[in-house]
């Protein structure tokens, strides 16, 4: 027999191996070096200014490592931090912005840290400057403009520049052909010109965005699921590959998808929908070019077979249960069973404990459903299992037989 605490100890071994596993996201990538490319000692008051950290491991790759870091601020009353982002406020006067890493992100035992010491002044902005003045962008591709600031230090009278990205207001001139997120990232949206612009104060510059059409050479269907049983629906996605390789994901007004053998899969728009068991050729085609097409084989496994939910939750079938129950004095799991294509007759319920005895009705029952249930051809069967003594590990199977079909034999048995 199964013990209550014997199944416990076992889980929680079971989830401590599955923990450890798991935790390590680099188990075999050690930190060498921490670089960043802040050069900035004096910030402006009520200002955002971003510390990006990366990461060199010892297989010579490099990552971002700002958000794996922990951030602090010696007076937060100056200045808060989080993930590397600095925002000032509106008080001057010194303030030290510190990061370090923690031992289970890098797996060593040393740590890094770092220190930027910032003075905080009353700045004077002197102009705005973006990274890039003109951008040529496709349809769907998107870049990132950076905003730089120019600032006159009038305590020693020199120029400051800084990155004041997340302080503009951005604008696009016409959000039918491009966007801009308040981070600066464009987004070109169909073909035509627009203006960027980044304002600061009064301060502003702009950039020229032209947005060229896509011109697709051929087209891939996305689908890595190719097999499917009748009633069941397929939803259909397809790339389009550009003559640079891009590959865009493409809506389905964009294609026009056809099924060679509608009686075994139908269409509409890109939900495919498994009528009958059969093998069939779907079709993509490119509507602005209908030269450019893909095919993808689909297969409909079984028209006669059925359809199990546990829960609400559908699951494969045949099924058998092992649950443990915690809610006394009663606890129940609710079914549905639908019967694809033909009529199917119950013929075995059992519920057992972990010894295989048979429970009583006393004890477990099922509600809805018995042995000589008719599961009737396209219709659905609802019924409940219902668990009322202290046991709290059942096993619980169901046996279905095709009794009203002598041409389909297979059994559906749980033991």
């Amino acid at each position: 027999m199964k013990y209550n605490f014997f199944y416990q100890i076992t889980l929680l071994l079971l989830l401590s191996v599955f923990t450890l596993s798991c935790s390590d996201s680099k188990p075999n990538k050690l930190i060498t070096t921490l670089s960043d490319d802040f050069n900035t000692s004096v910030v402006d008051i009520n200002r955002k200014v971003q510390i990006t950290v990366y990461a060199e491991f010892d297989d010579g790759s490099k990552e971002d490592f700002t958000k794996n870091l922990l951030w602090s601020s010696s007076d937060e009353t100056l200045a808060t931090v989080v993930d590397g982002l600095v925002e000032t406020n509106s008080s001057t006067g010194l303030v030290n912005i510190s990061y370090k890493t923690v031992a289970s992100d890098i797996n060593e035992a040393s740590l890094y840290e770092k220190t930027y010491e910032i003075n905080i002044r009353e700045l004077i902005l002197k102009s705005v400057s973006l990274s890039k003045q003109a951008l040529s962008l496709s349809e769907g591709e998107s870049s990132q403009l950076k905003a730089y600031g120019t600032f006159l230090d009038s305590t020693n009278a020199k120029e400051i520049t800084q990155e004041i990205t997340d302080d503009c207001n951005w604008t696009s001139s016409d959000n039918t052909v491009s966007t801009v997120s308040s981070s600066g990232l464009v987004k070109a949206l169909s073909e035509g010109n627009a203006t960027i612009n980044a304002k600061d104060l009064e301060l502003s510059d702009s950039a020229d965005i032209t947005v060229k059409k896509i011109t697709y050479v051929s087209l891939e269907i996305n689908n890595t699921i190719t097999s499917f049983n009748k009633e069941q629906t397929l939803p259909l996605y397809a790339l389009g590959v550009t003559s640079t390789n891009s590959k865009v994901p493409l809506d389905s007004s964009e294609i026009t998808w056809s099924s060679e053998d509608p009686t075994i899969i139908s269409l509409n728009n890109n939900i495919a929908t498994a009528r009958q068991k059969g093998i069939t050729n779907i079709v993509a085609t490119l509507k602005s070019n209908s030269s450019i097409t893909d095919t993808m084989q689909l297969t409909v496994l079984k028209d006669t077979y059925l359809r199990f939910f546990k829960n609400g939750i559908e699951t494969s079938f045949p099924y058998a249960g092992a649950q443990e129950y915690s809610n006394f004095p009663s606890s129940f799991d609710s079914f549905t069973i639908r019967a694809v294509g033909q009529d199917f007759i119950v013929k075995n319920l059992k519920v057992t404990d972990f010894n295989n005895s048979v429970l009583p009705a006393t004890e477990a029952y099922f509600s809805g459903i018995s042995k000589s249930t008719v599961l009737f051809k396209d219709t659905d069967v609802n019924f409940k299992l219902f668990q009322n003594s202290l046991r709290k590990e059942l096993h619980y199977s169901f046996e279905v037989d095709d009794s009203f079909s002598s041409s389909f034999s297979q059994k559906y048995i749980e033991e």
